[in-house]
């Protein structure tokens, strides 16, 4: 049994990737059981997934114990109905993985988009154990998808610090944008925090991020909200207008919905000004994903449903068993069954409760 992650840059390919995972055949000697894991997912059942994540990843057993995590009832289910004499626990995750998360996996496959990424990545490997090893435990794609296009545009960027304007690498192939002896040997933050003498920003992902925070630090000259010298020359720290002119990462706005359980079924609905939920999915092009066939049911790491979850909250909760449980799992839906929908005229979302909220082809 092994935990492996993969990590890719973006929401819409981390879902295909898991939905192809699942459908694959490994042979007699493998199984692999599949989790897709992003922002774009309802509260409530994201915190099922990390609730998950968190126990069954801490590795703090000393070398020749036996893993908590085989004392899981979901892993050990696993354990006992699969026959397959090696079986592979795959994440496939976005960039969320790589904050705040305190996960030990035994091996990770890289799409890159940062030198700092990998090295945030690479920290989620063998986290909590001290032993040595003894062959390669992380694999770097030589390009991210971005840059199998070859369309001549930035592929290091949303996320990464590459773009058309100032910071346009020459090559998006990785095997020479990196020093492959120095990753072969190990994977620090030395080349992020040692800058090279002379930079390179054109031939070398880490030159590529120390010119972006030389740009962005050192401009002395630049006025506006957008630069930092101007917080310490002019009076943009009084007002809240720059976090409002210059947003941390430019992308498309959210809007909030609520999976609000009415009437026996989940709907997704807006929040008006008045505090009222009002049902929304045809107007925001929401559909509901089908079933999974067996085979993908069958390879799921962790199933989870809303309607179970919700219910589980109503037996745990003893403070209000007087109320109608369809009454209180409406309640809690409002709360709990918040998801951020960006805000794409025309766009068609499909939503599952084991892959979130995708974008779908119209």
């Amino acid at each position: 049994m092994s935990f492996g992650l993969i990590r890719v840059a973006n929401i819409p390919p981390c879902i295909t990737l898991a939905q192809y995972l699942l459908e694959g055949s490994w042979g007699l000697d493998f199984s692999a059981k599949v989790m897709a894991y992003h922002s774009r997912q309802v509260l409530l059942l994201r915190h099922v997934q990390e609730k998950h994540l968190d126990n069954v990843l801490k590795r703090k057993e000393q070398f020749g114990e036996m893993p908590e995590a085989f004392n899981n009832p979901v892993i050990r289910h696993h354990l006992n109905n699969t026959d397959a004499n090696h079986i592979l626990f795959i994440l496939v995750a976005t960039p969320v993985e790589e904050v705040g998360r305190d996960h030990d996996f035994d091996w990770a496959i890289v799409e890159p988009s940062s030198y700092r990424s990998i090295i945030q990545l690479s920290g989620r490997v063998r986290r909590h154990r001290l032993t040595g090893i003894e062959q390669p435990n992380v694999a770097l794609m030589q390009y991210n998808l971005k840059g199998l296009r070859k369309d001549g545009r930035p592929a290091y960027y949303r996320p990464g610090y590459e773009n058309v304007k100032t910071l346009k690498l020459a090559t998006h192939d990785l095997s020479q944008l990196v020093d492959v002896d120095i990753l072969k040997q190990g994977i620090n933050a030395i080349p992020r925090i040692q800058q090279a003498e002379t930079l390179r920003p054109k031939e070398q992902l880490a030159d590529l991020e120390h010119q972006a925070m030389m740009n962005f630090l050192t401009k002395y000259s630049e006025k506006g909200p957008q630069c930092l010298q101007a917080w310490l020359t002019e009076c943009w720290w009084l007002t809240a207008l720059p976090q409002q002119l210059n947003r941390f990462r430019e992308s498309s706005p959210d809007i909030l919905i609520y999976l609000v359980w009415q009437d026996g079924k989940a709907v997704f609905c807006e929040k008006n000004e008045q505090g009222q939920f009002i049902p929304r999915e045809e107007i925001n092009n929401i559909v509901h994903a089908e079933q999974l066939t067996d085979i993908s049911q069958t390879n799921l790491w962790l199933e989870r449903d809303y309607e179970t979850e919700l219910r589980q909250l109503y037996k745990a909760d003893n403070k209000d068993t007087e109320k109608q449980e369809e009454q209180f799992m409406k309640e809690k839906s409002k709360r709990y069954g918040e998801l951020a929908l960006p805000d794409r005229d025309g766009q068609l979302f499909v939503y599952s409760n084991q892959f979130g909220l995708s974008t779908k082809e119209v």
